[in-house]
């Protein structure tokens, strides 16, 4: 898979023209085409639909822009014929286990809803499993001949873990919760929605409605800061199934997050033109005003977002667990990222750190 910018990266800015044309290829593109408008459409993972938007029509830009964005398509297809195997054998491996894996976001959404997956850019494979399944289905993929990528994990703070393909650039996030954000994974309930699944050439993925619901609270819970427009496209392609709409809106209003889907939902109309009718917005907007998960579409520091965290865990045992994550991350990526030295001494360079970034 194409590697996809780090989280929290500020994205460029994708002109409006640029953007409507990506949703809409049956208009001309802008008329002022320029060659750093690839970067733009690559840093917000749009590079695969121009390319085949102008596959059929490739006179409505440039010429050496239409090659560029043909070499990139050839590139994208490559690497999802490379991954795809690699990937359905390791969810195959998880399912012979016993485990009950969920593919959620962008893969799951560029195999369901995108006629050509290869052009949804994504950087790895989201998989949920139940937290009881996590310890033997990360078991399960490290026999397989799947790496551990070092990194501070927990059931709370980072509750994910990630692997690398024993062939090729394929990558697994295993998530033992959908979300990190306590508030937003409880709202949205991952055994309700691993109950509704469907199955897509025989793997498990979010039914429409509970897709809409995952999009949004990723959105708003974890990429608020910096949004890749690919993020507001896949809820562009999730709303053109209307009763999935209406069911996801019935549901976030059920689980007190209409606000937080009806500004996710507003993005993607201002960049994408998305239908969306406007008796659906205010009925979110009006509900969602009244809402604790209000509090995460106003900015927030690192600081305030942490302490919001902690508040909205489940009870102290939780926050007990939390703390000692966050206190106390696995010892392996420490050394990682604070070089050697005695434990100690690397926590509170560490701490050190994380202060001067928040000064």
């Amino acid at each position: 898979m194409p590697p996809a910018p780090a989280h929290g990266t500020p994205q460029p800015a994708l002109a409006p023209a640029l953007a409507r044309w990506i949703a809409r290829p049956d208009v001309a593109p802008p008329p002022d085409w320029r060659e750093a408008d690839l970067a733009v459409l690559a840093a917000h993972g749009l590079d695969g639909l121009a390319a085949a938007a102008l596959e059929a029509r490739p006179g409505l830009a440039p010429a050496p822009l239409v090659d560029a964005l043909r070499r990139r398509r050839a590139a994208l297809v490559a690497a999802e014929l490379a991954s795809r195997d690699v990937l359905d054998a390791a969810l195959a491996a998880l399912a012979r286990a016993g485990l009950d894996p969920l593919l959620f976001k962008g893969e799951a959404l560029a195999r369901s809803h995108y006629p050509q997956p290869g052009t949804r850019v994504r950087g790895d494979a989201d998989v949920w499993v139940a937290p009881s399944e996590f310890d033997a289905a990360c078991r399960v993929l490290a026999a397989a001949g799947w790496t551990r990528v070092p990194a501070a994990d927990g059931a709370w703070v980072q509750p994910e873990r990630s692997f690398l393909a024993p062939v090729g650039n394929a990558r697994i996030d295993l998530h033992r919760r959908l979300l990190s954000q306590p508030l937003l994974d409880r709202a949205l309930d991952a055994e309700a929605i691993r109950s509704r699944a469907i199955r897509h050439a025989g793997i498990a993925m979010p039914a429409p409605a509970d897709a809409v619901l995952v999009a949004c609270a990723h959105l708003v819970g974890h990429h608020a800061d910096a949004p890749r427009a690919i993020w507001w496209f896949d809820l562009h392609v999730l709303a053109a199934d209307h009763e999935a709409l209406d069911e996801a809106c019935a549901r976030a209003l059920e689980r007190g997050i209409a606000g937080i889907v009806g500004h996710a939902l507003r993005a993607s109309r201002t960049w994408f033109d998305t239908p969306l009718p406007d008796p659906l917005h205010d009925g979110l907007d009006a509900a969602g005003a009244l809402e604790p998960s209000a509090r995460l579409l106003r900015p927030m520091s690192p600081a305030m977002r942490l302490a919001l965290d902690f508040a909205t865990l489940p009870g102290w045992r939780a926050r007990a667990a939390w703390l000692r994550e966050l206190l106390a991350p696995d010892a392996e990526w420490l050394r990682q990222r604070e070089g050697e030295g005695p434990r100690a001494w690397l926590l509170l360079r560490r701490a050190l750190r994380g202060l001067a970034r928040r000064r």
